[in-house]
């Protein structure tokens, strides 16, 4: 014998109406959680806009500005930022908008590290881009036997070569040391021209005209020559002589006995004067004054008698008391000079 339930169809739609009513019930706090949601991230640090002035300054005070205006951080490593300068930024913007702008046209960007906070970093553009420079044509003139004008290294050297090979040609270390450089460095004495030379060293020792020293050896290990004619005793040409009789000073380092004659085992100094021309009448002249009474005074001139005959003549006076008691000096030097060229393959000179 079967039973019946009538009142289980009632039951269940009872239950059916409670759910339904339910539903509106919690999907209204749902609505509201995601309302609140979205109202939060429209008042976030990095959407709302804010008011900069800052105009165009060296990039770590823009920073500083910018700091203190929009309550970010902002990092970078001490050398990224020198030199470097801002562009200007005024009005209204975002954060992020304001640190684009502040950025533009430095080579720098900017990487979030948080919501409020960031560090700069070079471009990728920045690090791959060049510059493109102007043509710049260099001249000069071609370097003649008398070191005047033009390259160094095409210049003839007597005391390195008797064939007339340029310095670019020598198997050998030839250091000039020109009347011009001598001016341009206060060069007064010979002594101080061998100290410009590189490896040499000079002076002048109580009892003795002068001592030049190369590659460990002194005295008679180095060789002397005046206008490239050998000198036998050392000590004659060591004395310090006044700079302004001299055209050039050449200085070959190493043996070279076999070009230049005995004692020239450190190497040789070639001690070329002031030689008559056929190019042009001169006349130069210096005078100096300075401490400790230094007084300089000197004159030279060339002229040309005619076409084949020019002479040439210098004259230089100089005198200190010394830097120390009891050492003061007086010197005088005079060279002078004819040349004969009766024709263009033929030419003698009296120095």
């Amino acid at each position: 014998m079967q039973q019946s339930h009538p009142k289980a169809p009632c039951l269940l739609r009872k239950l059916t109406i409670a759910i339904a009513l339910a539903l509106p019930v919690f999907g209204s706090p749902l609505s509201a959680l995601a309302a609140d949601s979205g109202t939060q991230n429209a008042t976030s640090p990095n959407s709302a806009t804010l008011n900069f002035n800052i105009p165009t300054l060296p990039l770590a005070d823009a920073l500083n500005k910018f700091i203190a205006a929009s309550d970010w951080q902002v990092g970078f490593p001490a050398g990224l930022a020198k030199d470097v300068r801002s562009s200007a930024v005024s009005g209204n913007y975002t954060p992020q908008q304001a640190l684009n702008k502040l950025l533009q046209g430095s080579g720098l960007i900017y990487r979030l590290t948080g919501s409020n906070s960031a560090t700069l970093e070079k471009s990728p553009q920045s690090q791959t881009d060049f510059t493109t420079l102007k043509t710049m044509t260099v001249t000069a003139n071609k370097y003649d036997d008398n070191g005047v004008d033009g390259l160094y290294l095409d210049s003839t050297s007597k005391v390195a070569s008797k064939l007339g090979l340029s310095l670019r040609e020598t198997p050998a270390t030839v250091n000039i040391v020109s009347q011009e450089q001598m001016q341009q460095q206060g060069m007064r004495s010979v002594i101080e021209a061998y100290n410009s030379a590189p490896g040499v060293t000079a002076g002048n020792v109580p009892g003795e005209p002068g001592v030049t020293t190369m590659r460990g050896f002194s005295r008679a290990a180095t060789g002397y020559m005046v206008d490239g004619m050998h000198i036998t005793d050392s000590l004659l040409t060591s004395r310090n002589f006044d700079s302004w009789n001299f055209d050039r000073i050449e200085v070959l380092k190493g043996p070279s006995s076999v070009i230049n004659g005995t004692g020239a085992l450190a190497g040789s100094i070639n001690m070329v004067t002031k030689q008559a021309n056929h190019e042009k009448d001169s006349l130069q002249g210096l005078f100096s004054y300075g401490s400790f009474n230094a007084l300089r005074g000197a004159l030279g001139g060339n002229k040309i008698i005619s076409d084949a005959l020019a002479v040439r003549s210098d004259l230089v006076y100089s005198q200190t008391d010394g830097y120390i008691n009891n050492t003061n000096s007086n010197t005088l030097g005079w060279t002078s000079g004819v040349s004969f060229k009766p024709t263009d393959r033929l030419s003698m000179s009296l120095d």
